[in-house]
């Protein structure tokens, strides 16, 4: 019988996070019911040794590294039941500060050639959003109770700078705006913090929403790809498999 204990912080992504973690220094780690049920279903194509080799794995590292583990546990055993042989942890011929060869977290022998994988998952800050939310809520409302836009015209902004975005007065600051600002459709401009476009707006549509830029997410993903690919063998293929939800 085994036991994996998983920390405090991971969740299924359908409950809600208790406030108390819900704090700038938090990472919560979302991990749906069903990658559970198939982190069981996976680990039956392993032998005992290997199996206990993951569950030790579980069991002492991090719980954001948990999440990676479990991804190369699916991943690795979805090429074994098709049939592929599988070298796991196979070195890297990279030597690392402490002077011994790296390891890659898994190898796919596809014909005679051989394809490396590194697999990892990037966690999810909510504290971000959750104070997004806070202040899309309070602009939604103010637009509805001092009237500040027609029935007929939404604003779909775009998150240039968060940070202005959350400080102190923003709304009251972006509302006085909307006041003072000439509304026609289709024309673009900026405020602290934000660029956005006035368009027209569908009945069942808000007036409201913010579209959060995808720049940092491309460059973070960029980065984690190019640190994770230094695990590869220079002179072999190899693909980086990245977890990954959006902040």
């Amino acid at each position: 019988m085994y036991s994996i204990s998983i920390g405090g912080t991971i969740f299924p992504s359908t409950l809600r996070i208790p406030s108390s973690l819900r704090n700038e220094t938090n990472i919560v780690y979302p991990v749906m019911i069903s990658q559970l049920l198939e982190l069981g279903r996976c680990l039956k194509v392993f032998d005992d040794n290997r199996i206990s080799y993951y569950i030790e794995k579980l069991n002492t590292e991090k719980d954001f590294n948990k999440i990676s583990i479990i991804s190369e546990i699916i991943v690795t055993s979805k090429y074994i039941v098709n049939g592929y042989k599988v070298d796991f942890e196979p070195g890297n011929k990279r030597i690392g500060k402490s002077g011994q060869e790296g390891k890659s977290d898994l190898a796919v022998k596809f014909d005679n050639e051989s394809i490396y994988f590194e697999i990892i998952s990037e966690p999810v800050r909510l504290m971000p959003n959750e104070m997004i939310t806070t202040v899309i809520t309070q602009v939604y409302e103010q637009i509805i109770s001092q009237n500040l836009l027609p029935p007929t015209i939404k604003i779909h902004p775009i998150v240039v700078d968060k940070n202005k975005v959350l400080a102190k007065g923003w709304v009251r600051n972006f509302c006085e705006h909307l006041k003072m600002v000439s509304l026609e459709e289709n024309v673009s401009n900026d405020f602290d913090g934000i660029h956005y476009r006035v368009m027209r707006r569908k009945p069942d549509e808000p007036p409201f929403l913010f579209q959060m830029p995808i720049t940092d997410t491309r460059k973070r993903l960029i980065n984690t790809i190019k640190r994770e690919a230094k695990q590869i063998p220079d002179d072999r293929k190899g693909a980086v498999i990245i977890n990954s939800n959006s902040e």
